[in-house]
């Protein structure tokens, strides 16, 4: 069985995954505490009445701290919440132990203070025991999915370069007008130039911005630049390239394109200063 089994698609643990793993660990600590202090039941009825906070704990690590802030690298944020919601457990734990499973549950077993150091360290190390195999595998099922997800940029990237540059084919006229040929979401999709109103390059992909349509397409601007004709496209910005037929004006800092506001970046500004006022 796959580990994305476990979990569904938004990344949560499935609740007959969380069941199970709970039923495996009461009875592993019953008999495991059980053996030493010969008294199986016992133990099972103390590891079931103090369950709920170590559900708790072990749910807000992986479906609360991890998601909000593991994975949205801040780690060190991440390791202060985590060392916080550890001692608190601990310390609900006691008060639980002291108050209710020691008065009316289990009589016989002896009492310790509140804030006895050694319960409270045990109570630490279980909870930082039960919740290390589900984080272990939250991770692991995280990376295989951000494995998969470069895996299948590489792969349309790799497909780009074959059939003599798929994302941008060469140009061509089909009745009268000039069009390019792009492959977005896996598709060769023609897009004709006189639609389109400017590109944006957006971290690994390269958004084209249409009259009706937007493409995305794994191309870099610098090799779409090249394809398109100098004479209706400029580039205007490290990530914006603007058809020139569709500037309706300009400042010293923004081309306006149509109803959109397009930065000119310091480097093109000297460049295409003549070129706007001819416009």
């Amino acid at each position: 069985m796959s580990i994305s089994n476990l979990f569904s698609d938004s990344g949560k643990v499935k609740p007959v995954v969380y069941s199970l793993y709970w039923l495996g660990y009461v009875l592993l600590f019953s008999v495991i505490q059980g053996w030493g202090a010969e008294n199986h039941s016992t133990v099972f009825y103390n590891e079931l009445l103090s369950l709920l906070p170590r559900i708790l704990f072990v749910y807000l690590v992986l479906e609360w701290l991890i998601d909000e802030f593991l994975l949205k690298d801040k780690p060190a944020l991440f390791f202060v919440v985590y060392i916080t919601l550890i001692l608190f457990f601990a310390f609900f734990l006691r008060v639980i132990d002291n108050y209710i499973i020691l008065k009316y549950f289990l009589k016989e077993w002896g009492k310790e203070p509140l804030f006895s150091i050694p319960p409270f360290l045990y109570n630490a190390i279980k909870l930082q025991f039960v919740v290390t195999a589900p984080f272990a595998f939250k991770l692991f099922y995280f990376w295989q999915k951000e494995k998969g997800r470069l895996q299948y940029i590489q792969s349309e990237q790799l497909e780009a370069k074959k059939d003599q540059g798929n994302l941008v084919e060469s140009m061509t006229k089909a009745e009268e007008r000039v069009f390019i040929s792009i492959k977005s979401q896996r598709k060769v999709v023609k897009v004709y130039l006189d639609e389109i109103h400017y590109l944006e390059a957006q971290r690994n992909c390269l958004v084209i911005y249409t009259r009706d349509e937007v493409y995305r397409t794994y191309q870099s601007i610098s090799d779409m630049e090249e394809k398109l004709p100098a004479d209706q496209f400029m580039r205007i910005h490290r990530s914006f390239i603007i058809s020139l037929n569709k500037v309706k004006a300009h400042t010293s800092s923004l081309v306006f394109v149509l109803n959109h506001e397009i930065p000119i970046g310091r480097a093109y500004s000297s460049s295409i200063d003549h070129i706007l006022r001819k416009i």
